[in-house]
């Protein structure tokens, strides 16, 4: 997601993903495991409930900057995954600005500003439950990790040059275990997550239709192009 972004150099991801974020994060899902071991009724609100009640309010502080930090990550990673795919032919045209003079990859779509605004009062309008919302997202993360650990599987192959096998047990190894949490997500379809079902079978169905389109003004011009003759007079 931070690939063409420019915001992060990639020594630095790979410095704090495993050394802090990681950690951070097994420490984290480790105690709410733990506490609701002992207090299954707190399942709907495990992550407040779980906190001590003296470092409640910085916790929710941090928390909620911490979903800002996240909601404006995805915004940046949408800009750069539609510049890409314009450039791709796989997408409609829209405005990019450029926000730095130095790093290319920080920019600004301001039609896909607008769409992603659309998109999340009507979420939030149509559902009012923070559950529903959940369960969607839950869906949503779960499909791009499944798919993720596929591509990641033909770069073993293709970009690393290593062996069918060995990107073959990477595959079945992380499939097996991200089917499990991916097939109980399935179960949450009827109960928000097919929001995120229908919105990408909506975006799937712009970008088939005008590369598709790209594609076939494409070779018509290709075929019908009138040669330049030169000559002298």
């Amino acid at each position: 997601m931070f690939a063409d972004l420019g915001h992060f150099t990639a020594s630095s991801m790979r410095i704090a993903f495993p050394f802090f974020v990681y950690r951070c994060l097994v420490v984290q899902y480790m105690g709410q495991a733990a506490f609701l071991s002992k207090n299954i009724a707190s399942i709907p609100n495990s992550f407040y409930n779980s906190i001590p009640d003296i470092v409640y309010w910085p916790v929710f502080v941090i928390a909620t900057r911490a979903a800002i930090v996240g909601s404006q990550a995805v915004i940046s990673a949408t800009f750069s995954i539609v510049k890409q795919c314009n450039a791709l032919g796989c997408f409609p045209r829209v405005k990019i600005v450029h926000t730095s003079k130095h790093i290319k990859g920080q920019m600004y779509a301001p039609e896909i500003n607008w769409i992603l605004m659309i998109l999340t009062v009507a979420v939030a309008v149509g559902f009012q439950d923070t559950t529903l919302i959940g369960n969607a997202y839950g869906l949503a993360c779960m499909t791009v990790m499944f798919i993720t650990t596929f591509l990641t599987a033909l770069v073993i192959i293709f970009v690393w040059k290593r062996s069918v096998a060995l990107a073959t047990s990477f595959l079945l190894l992380f499939w097996r275990i991200e089917g499990v949490y991916l097939s109980s997500a399935f179960i949450k379809i009827p109960q928000g997550g097919w929001v995120s079902l229908v919105l990408s079978f909506v975006f799937l169905a712009i970008m088939f239709v005008w590369h598709y389109g790209t594609r076939k003004k494409y070779n018509f011009d290709l075929h019908n192009k009138v040669p330049l003759i030169s000559g002298t007079l």
